[in-house]
């Protein structure tokens, strides 16, 4: 019976195969995920759990973005409301939903990122960049000149790098933004082929530096300062023994990365599967439901992973003053 257990084991991590392009670049393909679930205990050291409660008169809307700042737990809504929670209590310290076309106001965030104490808002319909305080107070709007998908500042002078959707040879796909928010330099693509198709995350951050997801070649590139690195590149080939080619339907969702260990979300017949990897092996599958939360992590920090659930109809304190809006999850890799 032991001898099972260790055969299925080494089954589920050598789900890929990797190999290595000079000194940085590692090449992972992905196999024989269909059909494999994954175990929350076979990944995850520990995971905990925070309910967040709001006031009764604020209502979390679905998550469009999350971000992390020491204490406090910054969440971006499809109503364009930003949430702070306490991290500690799950208690919310502040809500603001400033939409509008006056100054201090947006008309449609798509990505919230913290540095150094402060929040930053991208407008890309309105064509500005919003900075708050970490209590959410306004402070300035930085207007800009390209179609942004998604930022990251990079330095503690207000360099920012930025998704440019309008890519050509003068500003390419990753434009490096001054502390002006003006175009310094851009790296990458100058164009978009038919099958571009953008992840809800451009950028990561892990251990201090920055790592840029490509749209279009499922790669994973370091930022260098000066430029971009490739890292790693992830090919999804599917059962070996299947013949699946269906590549229209998967897809690369998201990349996390803490160190040599690199988790990765795909989608394969509209099915969210992922890929734990780790210096030459990985688990591919999909993963067990977190009770009735399905795991769908959203964001990381040095350590974990976390994925926050709304709640539809949360249950009010006693005094009737709040109500619970959502789940926190965090899970910490083995």
């Amino acid at each position: 019976m032991r001898n099972v257990f260790v055969l299925f084991m080494c089954c589920l991590f050598f789900s890929c195969a990797t190999t290595t392009k000079g000194d940085m670049e590692e090449h992972i393909n992905i196999v024989d995920f269909e059909s494999k679930l994954i175990r929350l205990q076979d990944v995850f050291g520990q995971m905990d759990s925070l309910p967040l409660f709001s006031r009764a008169e604020w209502s979390l809307g679905a998550v469009k973005s999350v971000c992390i700042d020491k204490s406090t737990l910054f969440l971006l809504d499809n109503t364009n409301a930003i949430f702070a929670f306490d991290l500690s209590t799950g208690i919310v310290k502040n809500r603001i939903q400033n939409v509008g076309h006056g100054h201090n106001e947006y008309i449609n965030l798509t990505a919230i990122r913290v540095k150094d104490g402060k929040l930053y808002g991208l407008d890309m319909q309105g064509m500005a960049i919003y900075e708050f305080s970490d209590s959410l107070m306004f402070r300035k709007r930085h207007p800009i000149q390209l179609p942004l998908l998604d930022m990251i500042p990079v330095s503690s002078n207000g360099s920012f790098l930025a998704f440019n959707l309008n890519a050509t040879e003068q500003v390419r796909n990753v434009a490096l933004l001054d502390d002006k928010f003006a175009v310094r330099d851009s790296y990458m693509d100058a164009s978009f082929d038919a099958n571009f198709m953008a992840n809800p995350t451009s950028f990561i951050e892990d251990k201090g530096k920055i790592y840029y997801i490509s749209p279009k070649e499922d790669e994973l590139y370091e930022w260098t300062g000066t430029g971009f690195s490739k890292v790693f590149h992830v090919s999804i080939e599917g059962d070996k023994n299947k013949n699946i080619v269906d590549k229209t339907t998967r897809k690369i969702v998201r990349f996390f990365k803490f160190g040599d260990k690199l988790v990765v979300s795909f989608l394969h017949k509209n099915i969210l599967h992922y890929s734990f990897y780790k210096k030459g092996k990985c688990l591919s599958g999909i993963v067990e439901s977190n009770g009735k939360y399905p795991f769908e992590p959203i964001c990381q920090d040095e350590a974990s992973l976390y994925a926050v659930h709304s709640i539809c109809k949360g249950e009010k304190s006693s005094d009737g003053r709040m109500k619970k809006e959502a789940m926190l999850f965090r899970y910490f890799l083995k």
